[in-house]
């Protein structure tokens, strides 16, 4: 097959027989490309259509599996498989025929060939992400600029005992804080009747948290995880 021209080709043996890669063989694969992935068909299929007038859709799917999608009653023998409910090639899937069905046959003049040789997928980005074309690929972000990012950390700290109108502070540590950043506090779940506390970045890269006691009475905190997040737009 000169230059692959026949490759994956479909064609009407019978009024309800079509056979796809008539000359696809181990000797002359018929081979696809997806990503850094090349999948090969060695063998003929043949697809049988029993009743229904729509269309076949002969494809490879996004996973490299020759496919016949239709919406009419057929099925498929050899290396494809028959998909029911089909009626446009599927998103991510490399069209290769279509043919068209009357009343249970094969329409003789019903195949398009949708092999291309020349081929493109234009990718652009959606709210909060960028594209960027670089010649070799097409790399997708985030946009920085419009969706924020969060910092978080987490630590066991142990108060010592807090008097009546009391406060202990401690801090632990979390990397890109700066003062001034607005600060979600995640508190201990068993965390004692009668405290109350706070959170802040006292210095860049530290939390300082702060309980008091308004309990009435001396209370010692037993130690417990507290986390703070940080949600930040650039």
């Amino acid at each position: 097959m000169a230059s692959q021209l026949g490759d994956l080709s479909l064609v009407q043996t019978s009024a309800t027989v079509l056979t796809a890669g008539l000359n696809c063989s181990n000797a002359t694969p018929c081979n696809v490309r997806m990503g850094n992935t090349v999948y090969s068909v060695t063998n003929s299929s043949t697809i049988t259509i029993s009743a229904g007038t729509g269309v076949l859709y002969l494809y490879m799917d996004a996973s490299g599996a020759l496919t016949a999608g239709h919406n009419l009653t057929a099925s498929c023998a050899g290396v494809c498989a028959a998909v029911g409910g089909i009626t446009a090639f599927p998103a991510g899937s490399i069209p290769l025929y279509t043919w068209t069905a009357l009343n249970g046959a094969w329409d003789p003049n019903g195949g398009s060939d949708r092999r291309a040789f020349l081929s493109t997928r234009n990718v652009s980005g959606g709210a909060g992400i960028v594209t960027l074309d670089t010649g070799a690929q097409s790399i997708v972000a985030v946009d920085a600029a419009t969706v924020p990012t969060y910092l978080t950390s987490s630590a066991v700290l142990d108060f010592g005992s807090i008097v009546p109108a009391g406060c202990g502070e401690s801090t632990f540590p979390l990397a890109g804080a700066a003062p001034g950043d607005a600060v979600a506090p995640g508190w201990p779940a068993a965390m004692e009747a009668g405290l109350l506390g706070t959170m802040r970045v006292s210095a860049s890269g530290v939390v300082a948290v702060r309980v008091c006691n308004l309990s009435g009475t001396t209370v010692d905190p037993a130690a417990a995880t507290f986390r703070a997040t940080i949600l930040r737009s650039f």
